[in-house]
């Protein structure tokens, strides 16, 4: 009888950690109060995000200076030599046709598409200030003289001009009076904005991932400390987090700077996200609470 009432007492013990704690607070009314901390700690971090936002319109392309690539593709050695360059495919490394103070001609192999408004050869000088022209065809492919390009169309340093052709197998022909780089460039218009949509997905599942991770439980009692632990960790991470998303907004907004200066490929605009869900998994991490012990005192 006695050791019966012995386990009795163990068991009724045991459950009292999940009836009523004194010390402790019910999982329910916990995650109330992590919620409220995680609204607030939304409104802290906010102005931080805000301020990489705000400096991505300071953003401009006075500082940037251009370099040619170590790879940079020299002159024709006359005017009636085939082809020494090849044209940048969509979404490809740029290619940079540098000249010396004497000048010089340069001819691309055949383009096996039509360079079409959808997906142009950019092209721009980004160092030198020598005049260059180009000119696109068929005409200009093979052994042909090239000496007509010098009254070709004129490519500018100050952006980045777009080269099209409405025959397939055209050939393009440079030409620049002078030292200087022309870098060129072909990306298409449809994707260097993809990736820019605002993913809703984090808004729909965040919050349930951050309570798989926790995993609290509504019916048990917890410890207060564990849980005043977890909203100061909650506000910890939501303030880390903006600040480096923060950051990759500020480096984001330099990098499209430079490669609008410099007409190189522009960065995507995914690179600016954190891994995915990274914030509310460090947040459930920080919030396993701790149960409260024997008699919901302990």
């Amino acid at each position: 009888m006695k050791k019966i009432l012995f386990l009795f007492t163990i068991l009724v013990s045991i459950g009292c950690a999940n009836i009523y704690s004194p010390t402790g607070i019910k999982g329910s009314d916990a995650i109330k109060e992590i919620e409220e901390a995680q609204s607030s700690a939304g409104f802290l971090a906010f102005p931080i995000l805000l301020s990489g936002i705000s400096s991505t319109s300071t953003s401009t392309s006075s500082n940037v200076t251009c370099t040619a690539d170590a790879n940079a593709i020299s002159p024709l050695a006359t005017t009636t030599s085939t082809a020494n360059f090849t044209t940048p495919g969509i979404n490809e490394a740029t290619v940079d046709l540098t000249t010396t103070a004497s000048g010089g001609y340069f001819r691309s192999q055949a383009i096996s598409d039509t360079v079409t408004f959808s997906s142009p050869i950019s092209a721009k000088i980004i160092t030198g200030t020598a005049s260059c022209r180009y000119s696109i065809g068929t005409g200009f492919c093979g052994t042909t003289n090239l000496t007509s390009v010098s009254a070709g169309t004129t490519i500018s340093s100050s952006f980045a001009g777009s080269i099209t052709s409405t025959s397939s197998n055209s050939c393009l022909a440079i030409y620049c009076n002078g030292a200087a780089t022309v870098r060129l460039k072909r990306q298409s218009t449809s994707t260097t904005s993809s990736g820019s949509t605002f993913n809703f997905t984090g808004l729909i599942l965040g919050p349930e991932i951050f309570k798989s991770v926790a995993g609290i439980d509504e019916s048990k009692y917890y410890k207060k400390e564990s849980v005043e632990e977890c909203k100061n960790s909650i506000v910890s991470i939501s303030v880390l987090s903006s600040a480096l998303l923060s950051a990759r907004i500020n480096q984001f907004s330099t990098d499209s700077t430079a490669a609008q200066a410099c007409n190189s490929n522009s960065p995507s605009f995914a690179d600016i996200n954190l891994p995915a869900f990274s914030t509310e998994i460090l947040q459930g991490e920080s919030c396993k609470l701790e149960e409260v012990g024997f008699l919901g005192v302990i």
